[in-house]
């Protein structure tokens, strides 16, 4: 995929030369099993026709080749089907890890992970259709990377992002997001599914850089990386807590022609802490949509 890069903060005119590859492939263990397994690379500047290699389990160590300049990602998941349509779901990304400390079982560790676990019901009622519950965890600087060039104005090719847009979780590092949403179909040609969202983040530069605990913060002070030795996941004395609820429609008519859909949406959230300071907020999203399909 050809991508776009902007400087180290997520500002300026998107450049191009960035690009991002992947892997991935699924294995259907049993009818109550299946294990999938997939990466990812992020670099730019040039182009490596290396990555291109069609086969799994090759992106860091290709990058070995070229002396490991870029930014190469691994993920595991696993789909178990239990009794009574109950589903549970799992997905792994690891970006980096100690991995002395955790063939020691030493978990004060560097853990650059994205994971996240959910189980679903789905008893197709028209009252309801599915009931969901998920976790989702980004640890401190997941998905974030220093630049390869010392100018942060410069493009940074290295980083998990499209023109400034996390390609990643919707949720910052150092993050974790718990929701249970129910999607109910009560007549045939209207889904109307409703949500509640707890989401934490903190700032795991506060204390140790200058970062904003953003994706744009690689968590380096100067030349000195500063989560080798921790982990230091929501561990911050202010924690921006926010809470969703809302709900999301979509209705369908079938005409001879096409389709013709029809969408609302809206989210009441309330932010404590918001922007990481000792201030809270309240806020309102209303969306509207009209389509054809054909």
């Amino acid at each position: 995929m050809d991508i776009s890069a902007t400087d180290s903060s997520g500002q300026g005119t998107p450049s191009p030369e960035k690009f991002l590859a992947s892997h991935s492939g699924e294995f259907h263990i049993s009818d109550w099993l299946t294990l999938g397994l997939f990466e990812a690379i992020v670099w730019g500047g040039r182009f490596e026709p290396l990555y291109l290699l069609p086969y799994p389990i090759v992106f860091y160590y290709a990058q070995g080749l070229v002396g490991f300049p870029d930014n190469s990602f691994i993920g595991l998941s696993a789909s178990v089907k239990l009794p009574n349509a109950v589903r549970a779901d799992f997905l792994l990304n690891v970006d980096d890890a100690g991995f002395n400390q955790l063939i020691r079982l030493d978990f004060n560790m560097m853990l650059l992970i994205a994971f996240q676990a959910g189980v679903s019901w789905t008893p197709n009622w028209p009252w309801l259709v599915r009931l969901k519950l998920t976790n989702l965890l980004v640890t401190p600087y997941t998905y974030s990377h220093k630049s390869s060039d010392p100018d942060p104005a410069k493009p940074n090719y290295l980083n998990y992002t499209n023109a400034g847009q996390n390609i990643g979780p919707s949720i910052q590092p150092n993050s974790d997001r718990i929701e249970l949403s129910a999607l109910m179909r009560p007549i045939p040609m209207l889904d109307f599914n409703v949500f509640s969202r707890f989401i934490i983040h903190g700032n795991a530069s506060d204390g140790h850089s200058s970062g904003d605990g953003t994706i744009f913060d690689d968590g380096y002070n100067g030349d000195s990386a500063t989560f080798k030795t921790g982990t230091r996941f929501l561990s911050q004395d202010i924690l921006e807590k926010t809470i969703q609820a809302g709900f999301d429609a979509k209705a369908w008519y079938d005409t001879p022609i096409g389709q013709i859909q029809g969408t609302l949406s809206y989210t009441f959230e309330y932010v404590l802490n918001a922007g990481l300071t000792r201030s809270s907020e309240l806020n309102n999203y209303l969306g509207l949509g009209l389509g054809f399909r054909y």
